[in-house]
């Protein structure tokens, strides 16, 4: 059995302008909240609870409701409907127990009263929170105020649809005009649908209905989005695109169903790489690739994998990665013609562009975003930020690797006028400031003033991280320790201060609890810095497999051990049969880099067996280009230089104006890796410098000739779409300061 609560207010007497309606069970926890929001709106309250057995019920008798019994019958819209006929006033407001009145109240007496005779029903604007985060949300809007009494009726057991007698005398969904309210809805935070087992409910009722309404496409997309609930995505999937092949052109639901189905292969291609906010480009590696390679199952760090990379299956992974963003991108591009002032499609367009490389594109579609904006939403259901702060961070991004950072300063600045905590948005202005030059102390003194003195410890730390990750460890160090952030030890060795940074990881170590394989790296590696073996405390603290690589490690670093002479190979090598990780010197060494100790990496270089070709490419990945040089040219007259080093020795070429030999190692690296497009834009990139010299030179001997100036127009056009396009190595903010260390 259900129960109908009849709230009275304002004298107690029935009848009024705005009657609020809810369906509730067991929600003592959040029928207070919503109930509270709609005091001083509401002339009545009717509520429709289907069988609690917590304190619901009390709560709504001790805010002077009457409970009348009600049947439950397996039917959200039973239950909807089952409340319509107690109104007794003009209008009706359907809210969830998770819902609460944000804003518009104050507005909402004078729209009603306004509201044309023929006018039925009204939308009013949602947010959907899906984290903690201030850009976690999902908006949409929705017709939830309609008048009472004009034959008003929900169907559908789940996701019931609100439906009204149409001319012709069948049912029609109510287009609805604009209203000023805004509704806030919690039922989406993660913590909510594991609690009430959300998708599996919703998964239940879904196959009742698709029982008696097979193939319905409306039914389908809503039991892909309970399977994307319970991360089931292959299952999603499939539902998804079957709902996709079956729904109306004008199906209200259709253009969001398009924005699922795309969000879901590229979260099958994040799945199966990298992607995130910090992009780091074809060969950026870093933190995210150590904790990558280091983690297991539960979000526990490893310092030892199961198994070593299996370079077939990674070759397996790309491909797949690329399928899923083809797919995406040609179904975004056959749907924007149909939905082209969704702003979503277009940014999502543009996260797939920036995927390929095609900066410029990208570019252009997160700027069509921004053109849509994200303030009426109308049919469409969108991410928070999307036209609005998320697009514009994402175009400056874009401004800001295609060399333009005056530009992507200002895009980031206006994005955080929007949502001054979006973390991207922080780090990327900070990193558009350095780029234009504004020294680290008064990089630091922007980031605070844009917090204010009233800033949260999280807005501290973000504005620490954003200064880390420009490479303004100097300027971080003081919010770091003030905040007693955990990123502290690694910016201390990063500034030199190695001693202090052992310390600092001591009283970690000491104030308990297990310290992640990172920072248990951080501080072997600070010992070594300091010319010191890792003390029997610090490798007590290790599991024992690392404990023991780590020994190994100290007597290749500073010197035959006594106690580990048997760890050496002939000729002073290292011998990796010996570890029980063979992966983890290359690692260390990818981390050294990381710290900024390029004479340390290079020193483990010497000891390990190709260590020379691993520490070249490290070098260059992390900014280190003269170094990395040096030993790039030494590995080709050797003939040991692998695809990566001809890539990387090209491109260090093609900067310095030697076009003609970068052109032959970029053909040279993709003829090794075939068919590697950033290798033969590369090339193409240097032939056209080539083209543009000999041009240049021919004009300036023969000025009469137009058709060398001509030429020379249009090989700087296609110049300039190269430069639209990412082929070049990305490289974090920090490893930009290394070009000349």
């Amino acid at each position: 059995m259900a129960l109908v609560v009849v709230v009275r207010e304002r004298g107690g007497a029935m009848g009024g302008r705005l009657g609020v309606h809810l369906i509730v069970r067991n929600e003592e926890n959040r029928l207070p909240r919503c109930l509270d929001s709609v005091q001083g709106l509401a002339d009545e309250i009717i509520v429709v609870d289907t069988g609690s057995t917590d304190r619901t019920v009390e709560l709504a008798r001790s805010r002077g409701a009457v409970v009348k019994a009600a049947p439950w019958t397996d039917s959200f819209a039973d239950a909807r409907n089952a409340g319509l006929p107690l109104a007794s006033t003009e209008w009706i407001l359907v809210l969830d127990a998770d819902e609460s009145v944000e804003g518009g109240a104050d507005l909402l007496a004078e729209a009603l009263d306004r509201a044309d005779p023929q006018t039925n029903a009204f939308r009013v604007k949602m947010t959907h929170r899906i984290g903690d985060r201030a850009e976690d949300a999902v908006v949409s809007e929705a017709v939830r105020l309609f008048r009472a009494g004009r034959g008003f009726r929900y169907e559908g057991r789940i996701h019931e649809q609100l439906l009204v007698p149409g001319p012709d005398g069948s049912w029609e969904c109510p287009a609805g005009e604009n209203s000023p309210l805004r509704l806030i809805h919690t039922g989406y935070l993660p913590g909510e649908l594991s609690r009430k087992e959300t998708a599996q409910r919703n998964r239940r009722l879904l196959m009742l209905e698709l029982g008696e309404k097979p193939g319905d496409p409306f039914l389908l997309y809503n039991l892909g989005v309970s399977y994307c609930q319970s991360g089931e995505l292959a299952e999603a999937e499939r539902a998804f695109v079957e709902a996709l092949s079956k729904a109306p052109e004008k199906a209200p639901y259709r253009a969001t169903l398009v924005r699922d189905t795309v969000k879901l292969w590229l979260a099958g291609s994040e799945r199966n790489g990298e992607r995130g906010t910090e992009r780091r480009g074809r060969n950026g590696k870093g933190e995210a690739e150590w904790q990558r390679r280091n983690s297991g199952s539960g979000g526990q760090r490893r310092m030892y994998p199961d198994k070593a990379p299996d370079k077939v299956s990674d070759l397996e992974r790309e491909r797949a990665r690329e399928l899923a963003r083809e797919r995406a991108m040609g179904l975004l591009q056959a749907e924007l013609p149909r939905y082209s002032d969704y702003a979503e499609l277009h940014h999502l367009l543009g996260e797939c562009l920036e995927e390929e490389g095609l900066l410029g594109e990208a570019f252009d579609s997160f700027a069509k975003a921004c053109e849509c904006g994200g303030g009426e939403t109308g049919d469409y259901v969108a991410e928070l930020g999307a036209g609005r702060f998320v697009s514009r961070a994402s175009q400056a991004r874009m401004a800001l690797r295609l060399g333009a950072p005056q530009l992507a300063e200002e895009l980031y600045r206006a994005a955080l006028a929007e949502c001054p905590s979006y973390r991207p948005a922080v780090s990327g202005w900070a990193e558009a400031l350095s780029a234009i030059g504004v020294p680290d102390r008064d990089l630091r003194e922007l980031l605070l003033a844009r917090i204010g003195s009233e800033g949260s410890a999280a807005d501290r730390l973000l504005v620490a991280r954003a200064l880390v990750r420009c490479g303004a460890d100097e300027e971080a160090i003081g919010l770091l320790r003030e905040l007693g952030a955990e990123e502290l030890p690694a910016s201390l060795i990063r500034a030199g201060r190695y001693r202090e940074a052992m310390e600092r990881l001591r009283e970690q170590e000491n104030a308990g609890g297990h310290l992640p394989a990172l920072v248990q790296a951080d501080a072997a590696i600070a010992c070594w810095a300091e010319g010191v073996a890792p003390s029997e405390e610090l490798l007590r603290g290790l599991p024992r497999d690392m404990r023991d690589d780590a020994a190994a490690l100290t007597a290749a670093l500073l010197g035959a051990n006594p106690e580990n002479s048997d760890l050496r190979g002939p000729g002073g090598l290292l011998d990796l049969r010996d570890l029980r990780d063979r992966a983890l010197p290359a690692r260390i060494m990818e981390r050294m880099l990381e710290l900024r100790l390029p004479r340390l990496a290079e020193k483990l270089a010497e000891r390990i067996p190709n260590g020379e070709q691993t520490l070249a490419a490290s070098l260059y990945r992390h900014g280190y280009a003269l170094r990395a040089a040096d030993r790039f040219i030494r590995l080709m007259s050797a003939g040991q230089l692998d695809e990566e080093g001809c890539f990387q020795l090209a491109e260090i070429l093609c900067e310095r104006g030697h076009y003609a030999s970068a052109a032959a190692l970029f053909e040279r690296a993709a003829e090794k890796k075939g068919a590697w497009r950033e290798a033969r834009w590369g090339a193409a990139f240097c032939y056209l410098q080539l083209a543009r010299q000999t041009a240049a030179e021919g004009a300036e001997r023969f000025p009469e000739a137009e058709g060398l100036r001509s030429d020379l127009v249009k090989i700087d056009q296609a110049i300039g779409e190269l430069n639209r396009i990412e082929w070049r190595t990305s490289r974090l903010p920090a490893a930009r300061r290394n070009s000349h260390a």
